[in-house]
């Protein structure tokens, strides 16, 4: 998720100390304030605007601030329907820094775009999406700068997640733990399976740990 995304939900009244976004590539202090970042190379950028360009492949390209797609098809609409989230708008490459792409396809046409980009790894969020990340990046990656940055702990981490490209993360957590939806891999990977997050699933997680 981009901040720009956090910050349209309803949740502008609780008091962050940070953000780890766009899978643990640019993580934010409490007053959005830049703590690290780390962008795609050129060279995978140039390839993957071309990507984007040729338009056969729904893509969305991710700078820091925004994110938009090449055309929309049908699998776009569904999948974002399933997650509840909008649909990007349709938009231009400017030049700008690039810090991933989601791509929306079946895996063989996700492998295809992962495989010409030699600085970058795919991990998917969805049957027919997946994410475009720098090969060294990651959820972790992004935490562990966060707890560098408030001298936090590992042992005082907790998580939570529902796609299978949260599974590093749920293992590095204290305490990794799978929403009722989430994937299955990911639940046997998890410490506690919660219920779902129109379940209070966080909730309940955090009343049973009796962290409430």
């Amino acid at each position: 998720m981009q901040i720009s995304e956090f910050k349209n939900l309803p949740l502008h009244d609780y008091p962050f100390d940070g953000y780890v976004t766009q899978t643990g590539q640019i993580c934010y202090d409490r007053d959005f304030n830049l703590v690290c970042e780390e962008a795609l190379a050129d060279d995978d950028t140039k390839i993957l605007t071309r990507l984007f360009n040729e338009k056969e492949i729904p893509i969305v390209l991710l700078n820091q601030d925004s994110l938009y797609i090449n055309f929309v098809n049908k699998v776009v609409v569904d999948t974002q329907e399933k997650i509840n989230t909008p649909i990007p708008q349709i938009g231009t490459y400017h030049s700008e820094k690039l810090f991933g792409a989601k791509v929306f396809g079946t895996a063989e046409q996700t492998a295809f775009i992962a495989a010409q980009l030699p600085g970058c790894k795919e991990s998917s969020w969805n049957r027919y999406a997946s994410d475009i990340v720098l090969k060294e990046a990651g959820k972790v990656r992004g935490i562990k700068r966060m707890l560098e940055q408030y001298g936090i702990d590992q042992k005082e981490t907790m998580a939570f997640g529902d796609a299978e490209n949260d599974i590093d993360m749920i293992r590095f957590a204290q305490i990794g733990v799978a929403m009722g939806n989430a994937a299955n891999v990911l639940k046997s990977s998890s410490d506690y399976v919660t219920a779902s997050a129109d379940d209070d699933g966080i909730l309940k997680a955090l009343a049973h740990y009796e962290l409430i």
